[in-house]
């Protein structure tokens, strides 16, 4: 199945949103309550996900009410609501203006404004998967920044925008919500920083070859095989950048994935490899390193680590009872 994302995440992730907010917001409401103190008879929902259009004119209109609501908190209106649900905020990126759809909803209590994030994967004995984790903590970390932007723009106080998630999850294997508060302030740096250092989107269309783009790969009366052939070719053009995550959200992931294999790529062995491997290009190369062969500037932390772990192999393998 070389297009399309994975149907079951897709699944999943739906059947536990909706078992979250169905009965009026009932389980999420409970969490709130259990963990925040937050008064279930003083709830006041606004649901903008259903209200408009599911299209990029439904999401400015989104953005124009996120932007209102967020204004009478600031202002602490006393008829202002307390859950947002589908806010959508917006931004410019590159000379762009971008929209950004949260998960979930942001929730406010105690003066405070919270950023939560409804995700499918089980959190078990406390623990998640730490790339799932990390990346549902890295989307709420921009959605909390573009929050603070927001509250700005409508002249409130930025620092009623908690520097805490709220990440809502299975609990074990089954779909039992549980809810964690997890710091997000570095995170937030960190996004301020990427969308500060994002280039402009007309230098890199001008980079763009004249006449690549979607069109051939979309026809759908053609051939998977030329269809295919196409996306390559435009990935060829243009360039492409994989992670494992990318198999729960993106149709094209097992494409990228596949030409990540042909490549040698680091990331096709998980973000923690990625992290010892500085500076190195491709696996091929990080088995030279590892051998003895020169290493270029940026390489030569990561060519220490490599002939060490090289020695400690090799001398594994020398050793009576070792295995390859």
């Amino acid at each position: 199945m070389p297009f399309g994302a994975s149907p079951y995440h897709f699944s999943r992730g739906e059947s536990f949103e909706a078992l979250v907010k169905k009965d009026r917001y009932g389980l999420l409401l409970a969490l709130l309550r259990d963990q925040l103190g937050f008064a279930i008879a003083d709830a006041k929902v606004v649901d903008l996900r259903s209200s408009y259009p599911k299209n990029r004119q439904g999401l400015r209109l989104r953005a124009h009410e996120t932007k209102r609501l967020l204004g009478e908190i600031a202002r602490q209106d006393p008829d202002a609501v307390n859950l947002i649900d589908g806010a959508v905020l917006s931004t410019m990126i590159g000379g762009t203006v971008a929209y950004f759809e949260a998960d979930s909803l942001s929730a406010r209590f105690g003066g405070q404004l919270y950023v939560g994030e409804i995700k499918s994967f089980p959190v078990v004995d406390g623990r998640g998967d730490p790339e799932k984790v990390g990346s549902a903590l890295d989307q709420a970390a921009m959605y909390a920044h573009l929050t603070c932007a927001t509250v700005t723009a409508v002249g409130g106080d930025p620092e009623i925008v908690a520097r805490q998630a709220l990440l809502i999850t299975p609990k074990n294997v089954g779909l039992t919500p549980t809810m964690s508060i997890v710091p997000i302030a570095k995170r937030m740096a960190r996004v301020e920083k990427l969308l500060a250092a994002a280039p402009d989107i007309d230098e890199l269309v001008a980079r763009v070859p004249p006449g690549a783009g979607f069109a051939a790969a979309c026809e759908e009366s053609g051939d998977e095989a030329s269809r295919l052939a196409a996306i390559n070719e435009l990935l060829d053009n243009v360039g492409n950048h994989y992670t494992p995550a990318c198999l729960q959200s993106c149709g094209l992931a097992r494409i990228c994935r596949e030409r990540a294999f042909a490549a040698g790529d680091p990331t096709v062995v998980g973000p923690k490899l990625i992290r010892t491997l500085p500076g190195v290009a491709n696996l091929r190369r990080a088995e030279e390193l590892s051998t003895g062969a020169p290493p270029s500037p940026p390489e030569r932390a990561a060519a220490e680590q490599l002939a060490r772990a090289r020695r400690v192999y090799d001398r594994a393998l020398r050793t009576p009872g070792g295995t390859p």
